[in-house]
């Protein structure tokens, strides 16, 4: 629904904004995780923190709603006929689609799990390095509009894909912590335009 959002947004835009408006998402998991590492370094009770994120995750979407674009539902006369084909454009699109979302949701579920359990490393330092992959993403995000608007999203993509794939090759590679967050750093900063412009 974000991204149905966003990209109405970005179809009355007159420049590119899809990037920027994922940087805002990436800010939000880094606050997240940041704010999960205060919970274990002070030891508070997790139900706690659970319950007052589970608070937010209900009421945001609730006192947001009315900053939604208004689209009214559309309505399609369609003729019986046989079916068509999907484009192979679409198809490869899908495809981009999915390796972007399965590498970003591989670092966003594991690189703690990763640290703590490959390389033995603290809970609070297992969050850091998750960390250290949001502040990428973020950073690599608030500038993938201004680079689109120079190379075009093509270029981007396919650079991303590969600054992204030699970020995991780092990480996994170099067993030390201060590679594999150099890793995940560079990882992010690959990784994050890919969504945003395959939307």
């Amino acid at each position: 629904a974000m991204n149905v959002n966003g990209v109405a947004l970005q179809a009355r835009s007159a420049r590119p904004i899809m990037s920027s408006l994922h940087g805002l998402f990436s800010v939000g998991t880094f606050v997240a995780a940041a704010c999960m590492a205060q919970v274990v370094a002070l030891r508070l009770p997790h139900i706690a923190a659970s319950i007052v994120a589970g608070l937010l995750v209900l009421g945001a979407p609730l006192a947001l709603r009315p900053l939604l674009t208004r689209d009214g539902p559309r309505r399609i006369h369609r003729q019986r006929a046989a079916p068509r084909r999907i484009p192979a454009r679409l198809l490869l699109l899908g495809l981009a689609a999915i390796c972007g979302a399965v590498s970003e949701g591989s670092l966003v579920q594991w690189s703690g799990v990763y640290l703590r359990e490959s390389l033995h490393v603290t809970i609070a330092a297992a969050l850091g390095g998750f960390a250290m992959y949001a502040v990428a993403m973020s950073t690599s995000r608030f500038c993938g509009d201004w680079i689109v608007h120079r190379i075009g999203p093509v270029a981007l993509v396919r650079a991303s894909g590969l600054l992204g794939a030699a970020g995991l090759a780092v990480a996994l590679i170099v067993h030390t912590y201060a590679a594999v967050l150099l890793g995940f750093f560079i990882t992010g900063l690959g990784l994050a335009n890919v969504s945003p412009l395959v939307y």
